[in-house]
């Protein structure tokens, strides 16, 4: 049992020190308690990699739950270790690879539609504000030999100018809506497969 978990914490290395050695901890003596040996160890939890996989990701999950829920920042580095652990973990049982397959291809399909989107909500503000611009300048352009054709494009061109700045904060929010929905659906995949987490098993020993 002990090699086990000697080769469990040496697949820990993504994790901090000191939460690493409480998990080792926790679970020596989780299963001096409940009586398991190696084979049974092995049966329940897999590998030491697959196991320290289901660990980090566990470990990462909540990390990003925590920062959510006080509204902190996080880095772009532990969201993408967060979703390369799901992708590992939906690949670590064979049984589970066409589920995988499956999985990662919606996945990447909700990407694509959510980058267009994305994509064409910026385009639409860069050009109003753009356009509003060149509209203003081109009206002021003619101002003494049309003063007319003046007042419709400048007018034209505050108005498009004011209608980009007015729909940036929607733009902005809408972004990091769908960001965190999107998120929220891999995270989702993610707890799926940690179904036997730390925190699983202290309510069932309860």
């Amino acid at each position: 049992m002990n090699s086990y978990l000697e080769a469990v914490q040496a697949h820990l290395t993504d994790l901090p020190q000191e939460e690493s050695s409480d998990l080792i901890a926790y679970y020596q003596e989780y299963f001096i308690e409940s009586g398991l040996t190696l084979e049974d160890i092995t049966a329940q939890y897999g590998t030491p990699k697959k196991f320290a996989t289901k660990l980090k990701l566990s470990y990462f999950l909540d990390q990003d739950d925590h920062a959510q829920e006080e509204e902190e920042s996080i880095s772009a580095k532990s969201r993408f270790q967060l979703v390369w652990l799901i992708i590992l973990g939906l690949f670590a049982s064979p049984l589970l690879v066409p589920l995988a397959l499956a999985a990662l291809l919606l996945i990447l399909a909700l990407l694509m539609v959510l980058l267009a989107l994305l994509f064409s909500l910026y385009m639409l503000d860069v050009s109003l504000v753009f356009g509003g611009l060149f509209s203003f300048i081109s009206g002021l352009g003619v101002i003494f030999s049309s003063p007319m054709t003046t007042l419709v494009f400048s007018g034209l061109g505050l108005l498009l100018f004011g209608l980009g700045i007015l729909i940036s904060p929607f733009i902005l929010f809408l972004t990091k809506w769908l960001c965190l929905r999107f998120l929220g659906m891999i995270k989702w995949l993610g707890r799926k497969l940690t179904q036997r987490t730390r925190r699983d098993q202290r309510g069932e020993a309860l």
